[in-house]
């Protein structure tokens, strides 16, 4: 398998272990595996950045699913290019957002 082949299988699982798994309190957790080697979210998302590959229907309805209220500016974005790397902005702004939000431990 070639490698864009297996960072856009990554990327999808990102998107999978964010919808089910992942916590803004170990925001960096590294999970998803990549050539034996564990990454996290942020670091699979940063090997799709510039990819124009088109992502299949199911994961934008996944990474949509993900988007809350005031997120219609990342609906739009991701709605009107459906690439890896536009998806991987999105996912990494949703991720961003809510980890400011996550309170700090005491």
């Amino acid at each position: 398998m070639d490698e864009r082949s297996d960072y856009r299988k990554a990327f999808d699982e990102a998107v999978l272990y964010f919808n089910s798994d992942w916590s803004p309190a170990l925001p960096d957790q590294k999970v998803i595996t990549i050539d034996r080697t564990l990454r996290s979210i942020r670091e699979v998302c940063a090997l799709v950045d510039g990819f124009d590959d088109r992502i299949s229907d199911d994961l934008y309805r996944a990474l949509c699913l993900k988007m809350h209220l005031g997120s219609d500016a990342l609906k739009e974005k991701l709605g009107k290019n459906r690439t890896y790397a536009t998806a991987a902005s999105c996912l990494l702004e949703m991720l961003e957002r809510r980890v400011a939000a996550y309170p700090p431990s005491a």
